[in-house]
């Protein structure tokens, strides 16, 4: 996870939901989709206070020829945790997967732990975000 200085326009927004995870941990998910280049999929986006974050993903691709892609999540929240006024875009990708065409799917995941979701848990409740786009190439 890096940090970016602003959302690209083509990110879409998700929805928010607080979940409980692996052994009764509260989360935090994301859901959403996309469509790029005629490949287009849905995603979940899941982030705990623990730290640890997951990406479970598709693509399908309507395309003739195969195509590359990947997802990013851009979660936004104050970062550092405790400022006022300062939005940090926090950007987590997966790898690239090649999805062949006439309409096969693939699914890919991703996961990690960033300790700023940890510092950061209970502002990411109240006021975090999160935009998924499907990356192509």
């Amino acid at each position: 996870a890096g940090l970016l200085g602003a959302t690209p326009a083509h990110a879409n927004p998700t929805t928010k939901e607080r979940i409980e995870g692996p052994t009764g941990l509260e989360g935090l998910k994301f859901a959403g989709g996309d469509i790029s280049s005629g490949v287009a999929g849905v995603i979940t986006f899941k982030v705990f206070p623990n730290g640890s974050w997951n990406i479970a993903a598709d693509a399908g691709n309507g395309n003739i020829a195969g195509r590359w892609y990947r997802w990013r999540c851009l979660l936004e929240f104050n970062y550092p945790p405790g400022t006022q006024n300062v939005v940090g875009t926090v950007s987590f990708t997966t790898g690239r997967e090649w999805v062949p065409g006439w309409g096969k799917r693939r699914s890919i995941t991703a996961s990690g732990n960033f300790f700023g979701i940890a510092s950061g848990f209970n502002q990411l409740v109240d006021h975090g975000t999160a935009e998924c786009d499907i990356v192509i190439g």
